[in-house]
């Protein structure tokens, strides 16, 4: 879909049922860090200053009564690409930045718990955007993930130049962070 020029992408998926298994998803959300490979090309997200996983927190214990909590951060990140040519190796790294938390915070309409966190691009990446990544247990027990996306070229000659080829890039991106997500939310 793409709106005033910027290109906006959803991915959701089932990952699981229970507490146990949505702790680990949102640990894996406020976590950041992930790699993947694929083919002969690596991609995932670092963290600079990354942080230990969540413990269980007292909205999570109560979660009919909780309202969780949200936090402003300032934690810098990375994404990376990897593409290995037959003669040469070409990486990306793009600066990006984390934006917010929201922990364990109740949603009284749908009756779920959730915990997502956003990343923002940073000057001198190739896009101008921002991702929202979410953990969702509804009241069911059934535990979600969910990416959305907003991007659109970076002001740079190169991202002006790249644009027009990213979109499957950036789909094949996402879609390895919901399968990052999904292993995490089932590993025991």
């Amino acid at each position: 879909l793409v709106v005033d020029g910027w290109r906006i992408l959803r991915f959701t998926a089932r990952v699981g049922v229970g507490k146990v298994c949505y702790r680990q998803a949102r640990d894996a959300v406020l976590g950041w860090n992930f790699h993947s490979k694929c083919g002969k090309k690596s991609m995932g997200i670092v963290s600079i200053n990354a942080s230990g996983f969540l413990g269980e927190s007292e909205g999570l214990r109560n979660i009919a009564r909780s309202k969780g909590y949200s936090r402003p951060r300032k934690s810098l990140l990375a994404t990376f690409t990897e593409l290995a040519l037959p003669f040469v190796q070409i990486y990306v790294v793009n600066p990006v930045h984390t934006v917010y938390e929201k922990v364990d915070c109740w949603h009284r309409p749908s009756k779920c718990v959730y915990s997502c966190t956003s990343y923002a691009t940073l000057r001198g990446h190739l896009l101008s955007g921002e991702e929202r990544v979410l953990a969702r247990m509804r009241s069911s027990g059934e535990v979600y993930v969910e990416i959305v996306s907003f991007s659109r070229a970076g002001p740079s000659v190169i991202g002006k130049i790249v644009w027009p080829f990213i979109g499957r890039v950036q789909k094949q991106f996402f879609m390895k962070e919901i399968d990052h997500l999904a292993k995490a939310a089932i590993r025991s």
